[in-house]
């Protein structure tokens, strides 16, 4: 049989860097990816572990033309308005697929699976999920000290509450259209328990690079690594005629883990690129060249130095560098504290997955040495771990000092608490290095601000100039990259010299891929239908009409006769347009019908039904 083999991807995710998409392809459906929009925390106000006063009288705002009784929901400082309740989060699209129907997930990097408890836990998926040992680790890792932040905070005394999902969704539409960016507020849901997301974990099914995962309908998924981060890996899916290469959060520089896999990923039919870096002007090695330096000044003036960060990732490189550097400048004296719930969790795993480091690391394993010189720091004193701000730190605490936190928002955890302890002082300095978030907007609710701000992104994914060149060396047939990467700015673009669709939030794109040959097998049945007549004007022997249905079934078909009762007849002969007209009036109740001449060709136009959509922002008629 020769079948054409469409394939349809759906895009659930808003932001490229967090992405969620699904790929339907022979009656398989495979999601990429799942990650939390967690720049959505954002339009929170802060919460800390402990009464602030700076943040409880910030000045009360109330929208206009609104029905909100209560005065204590909005709080403004320096204009922006932000959500006096706990930090929710912001789901991909969860109305454009049913989840029910995705076959399987497939996890690129511990950053990209935040939001699986929903999927696994609230939305009725039944599938299998695959990813990394490392990926699934750190993953566990990023939920708990979420989870802990979280569901943990200390509510100050004036804030409101939000009685239900559906209410904080009604709420984000008052905020202010500079702020209210986001078209979609029907994803806004509190976050997930920690035995939900331990519950979600269990589904998780761990694999190896390069290990060949055979699924339903004649489809095998292979992860190859992509250079980002522990673990992290791009998946290639092979189906019967096709291949097609999903790259996320890829990275070609020289870190900690096993580079850029690309001989797997070279000459596919489609590949799917998103992920690229947020900050694609600022390289990894000079921010880390001004960050170094920007500490060392700090320190020097007396000052402390705050680091809010994820507790995994490129906190190994900063940790590496860091302290490395104060080493070489004289202050070795200086303490670093790295506080989090999972700070010792976060360092022991680092140096227990050798064989998913690079070939520099893992040749330190064999001397033997920690691939890691934070192991050694650990062991002498020179890195303290804490798991909070009070208890123990408070009996060791001494400045200046250096500290590693989260959250990089500065809306919950530690650094909310740091933050209103040094904002008086101006030799105190906050360095950034996420580019996922805002960092003006981050430090917009404890304005003023004495203590010093910079923004040092550290990001090691793909700029555009390298992906540029990385597709160049691929060769795609196709490629589908989010609406977002196609601009005017040359150094902010991607120029790909293949066919190329874009893609965004709530949109699908039709996959066309070339049309495939299947062997088919015949039921016993309709084989002894057959009564086979020679053909001796084409001299190629006997030959025989059939009639069947095509049954096919995890990508395998077959023949079969058609059920006793069958009247279908054989397409082929003269159509009659009045008889047409006749069965789309009588049978489908299809009214407005009527035949046309043009030229020698006869049209049948047809409206099946006529609507009218209106609402606050549109006016909308269709036929069709």
């Amino acid at each position: 049989l020769v079948l054409a083999e469409p394939m349809e991807l759906y895009c659930l995710g808003d932001k490229p860097w967090q992405p969620c998409y699904v790929l339907k392809t022979n009656e398989l459906s495979i999601m990429f990816d799942c990650a939390l929009d967690l720049n959505g925390m954002l339009k929170f106000l802060p919460h800390s572990l402990v009464y602030s006063l700076h943040l409880s009288s910030l000045s009360k705002w109330q929208p206009k033309d609104s029905t909100i009784s209560s005065p204590n929901m909005f709080r403004e400082n320096v204009d922006h308005v932000f959500v006096n309740s706990m930090p929710m989060m912001k789901l991909p699209e969860i109305g454009l697929v049913d989840f029910s129907t995705v076959d399987v997930i497939l996890i690129s990097n511990n950053h990209s699976m935040l939001a699986l408890p929903y999927i696994t836990e609230q939305l009725n998926f039944k599938g299998q999920i695959y990813t990394t040992e490392p990926c699934l680790q750190y993953g566990r890792l990023l939920m708990e000290e979420l989870c802990e932040y979280v569901n943990q905070q200390v509510m100050t005394t004036s804030s409101a509450v939000v009685n239900s999902d559906q209410d904080l969704s009604q709420l984000m539409r008052f905020l202010p259209s500079t702020q209210d960016d986001d078209e979609y507020t029907n994803v806004w849901r509190s976050l997930y328990s920690m035995e939900e997301a331990r519950e979600s974990l269990l589904k998780v099914e761990p694999v190896a690079y390069l290990q060949r995962i055979p699924l339903c309908g004649g489809v095998e998924v292979v992860p190859v690594s992509s250079g980002f981060c522990l673990g992290s890996c791009n998946w290639l899916v092979k189906t019967t005629h096709s291949k097609v290469c999903y790259i996320s959060s890829s990275s070609m520089l020289a870190t900690h883990p096993q580079p850029l896999e690309k001989t797997y990923v070279t000459s596919c039919d489609v590949m799917i690129l998103s992920g690229l870096t947020e900050a694609p002007m600022a390289h990894p090695d000079a921010m880390l060249g001004e960050m170094c330096g920007r500490i060392a000044h700090t320190l020097h003036n007396g000052g402390n130095v705050l680091i809010p960060c994820y507790p995994s990732g490129v906190l190994y490189d900063l940790l590496e560098c860091i302290m490395g550097y104060l080493d070489m400048q004289g202050f070795s004296a200086i303490p670093v504290y790295y506080i989090s719930p999972v700070a010792n969790s976060s360092l022991a795993h680092a140096n227990i997955y050798a064989e998913w480091l690079s070939d520099a690391k893992q040749s330190r394993v064999y001397l033997p040495e920690a691939p890691f010189p934070h192991d050694g720091y650990v062991k002498s004193g020179r890195l303290k771990c804490f798991n909070t701000t009070h208890g123990e730190l408070c009996q060791q605490y001494s400045t200046p000092c250096v500290v590693f936190t989260g959250h990089p928002s500065l809306r919950c955890g530690s650094a909310v608490h740091l933050m209103e302890a040094w904002r008086t002082n101006a030799n105190n300095t906050v360095l950034f290095t996420e580019p996922d978030f805002d960092y003006l907007h981050a430090l917009a609710p404890f304005q003023p601000l004495s203590m010093k701000a910079f923004y040092f992104p550290v990001d090691p994914r793909l700029n555009f100039q390298n992906a540029n060149r990385l597709l160049k060396e691929l060769k795609p047939k196709q490629l589908i990259v989010p609406e977002a990467y196609i601009s005017t700015a040359h150094d902010k673009t991607l120029l790909p010299e293949m066919q190329c669709q874009t893609i965004k939030r709530c949109s699908v794109v039709t996959i066309a891929t070339e049309t495939g040959s299947h062997d088919a097998g015949m039921d016993p049945q309709l084989a002894r239908q057959l009564v086979p007549k020679p053909v001796v004007a084409k001299d190629v022997g006997s030959a025989s009409s059939i009639t069947c249905l095509i049954e096919r079934r995890d990508n395998h078909m077959t023949l079969k006769p058609h059920p006793p009762g069958y009247a279908g007849g054989k397409l082929w002969g003269k159509l009659s347009i009045d008889k047409t007209i006749q069965m789309l009036k009588e049978e489908y109740n299809i009214l407005d019908v009527h035949a046309e001449t043009d030229g020698e060709d006869q049209l049948v136009r047809l409206v099946v039904f006529t609507c009218v959509i209106v609402d606050s922002r549109h006016f909308l008629t269709c036929q069709f």
